[in-house]
């Protein structure tokens, strides 16, 4: 599906496929849900990732490569990727295209959670809370 447009709707797309993007598609995949992965490097997708998911190689600050995505027509992208500001500029273009999206991103830091609701995040996910929390959780008496 890589040049060739998405034929989802009403989908989930993740941005970012990495080890948190990985783990998030697998678990939607086992409800059936339909996605669609847009990751820079071909080298992070495996073969069976195909057979989850329409997968789109490329940059997702590329308007070219979202539109591919079918970014218009999603019900749900979930940003994974590292680097805020990559997030922030994803974030904006995706809330340009689609006003309805429910748009869930990975940062790294509380402090930029602010930044993001402001672009256009409905839910941002800071790394030190999460780690914070999963940490707590699993100390016991």
């Amino acid at each position: 599906c890589l040049p060739t447009p998405c034929t989802l709707v009403d989908h989930t797309v993740i941005i970012g496929f990495g080890p948190g993007g990985r783990r998030i598609a697998k678990f939607l995949s086992k409800g059936k849900k339909p996605l669609a992965l847009i990751e820079l490097n071909e080298r992070n997708i495996e073969e069976e990732d195909y057979n989850i998911a329409q997968v789109f190689i490329g940059n997702a600050k590329d308007d070219g490569v979202l539109n591919r995505a079918a970014i218009e027509a999603a019900k749900q992208v979930i940003i994974t990727v590292p680097e805020a500001a990559v997030a922030e500029a994803i974030t904006i273009k995706i809330r340009k295209l689609n006003h309805n999206a429910n748009i869930v991103v990975r940062t790294k830091y509380a402090q930029e959670a602010e930044e993001l609701h402001r672009l256009g995040a409905n839910h941002v996910v800071p790394e030190e809370i999460s780690v914070a929390d999963t940490i707590t959780a699993s100390m016991t008496g």
